[in-house]
């Protein structure tokens, strides 16, 4: 890594650990509102704690190893552990089964089962995938499509029937809309950056460390309308 390079790579991490900040701002709101909580927000309320949980284990880690490398390198080069990518299973397990629960209890019974159903398939195969097929070591192709085409098209379908919908209150007052607003966006995006990431990273590590700076600016818009959501927790008592 050139001196160039390195002083990109600590901008990054520097930026990531901003972004981790941020994440605990719809935690701080949510805790604030928690006595107009419905199950729906009490499961979306558990998604945003292991979001914060696994970001923040992330820059643990990239902590431990700044501070204690004559101590922990030896054992991650024995594990061909040569970044974070081997955390991204708790990221992956978080979106599938607690989104896929949250939106079990949105969506009609019978799409509502299918969803939820889906949902633990997908996190089958997902601890499957990385113990015996891709690994831990890389992130692989297959399994981060599957995840984002369904963290992008479950909230997606939910808005769609929210549309359709009567609502007794505007659509914008409801908790839920921001929700699905935000985890749309910011995974259409995440999918499109993951689909040209890798190549960047290879050919230019500069322009992807600021495409990377990006999407952490998307993660921090992202969470900022998640506590926006929970300050709208007071009219979930309106929906049918």
């Amino acid at each position: 890594m050139t001196p160039l390079e390195k002083h990109y790579n600590d901008i990054l991490i520097q930026f990531g650990q901003f972004t981790t900040v941020a994440t605990y701002l719809p935690l701080v709101v949510a805790i604030f509102r928690i006595k107009h909580f419905n199950k729906a927000l009490w499961v979306f309320f558990a998604y945003i704690v292991a979001t914060v949980l696994t970001n923040s284990l992330e820059q643990i880690v990239i902590w431990s190893v700044g501070a204690y490398p004559t101590l922990l390198v030896p054992y991650l080069h024995q594990l061909g552990i040569e970044n974070t990518l081997f955390l991204g299973i708790f990221s992956t397990l978080k979106n599938l089964l607690l989104l896929g629960w949250f939106y079990k209890i949105l969506l009609t019974d019978k799409l509502g089962k299918f969803v939820g159903y889906l949902s633990i398939f997908l996190a089958i195969f997902a601890i499957i995938d990385y113990l015996f097929i891709t690994g831990y070591k890389v992130t692989g192709v297959l399994m981060p499509t599957l995840v984002g085409f369904f963290v992008v098209l479950v909230p997606m379908t939910y808005l769609w029937f929210l549309y359709q919908r009567d609502n007794r209150i505007s659509i914008y007052k409801i908790p839920y809309f921001w929700f699905s607003i935000a985890l749309t966006v910011a995974h259409l995006l995440g999918l499109l950056f993951y689909f040209m990431g890798e190549k960047v990273y290879k050919t230019d590590f500069i322009l992807f460390v600021k495409i990377s700076v990006v999407r952490n600016i998307i993660t921090v818009i992202r969470s900022v309308v998640f506590a926006y959501g929970f300050w709208m927790a007071s009219y979930v008592r309106f929906l049918k």
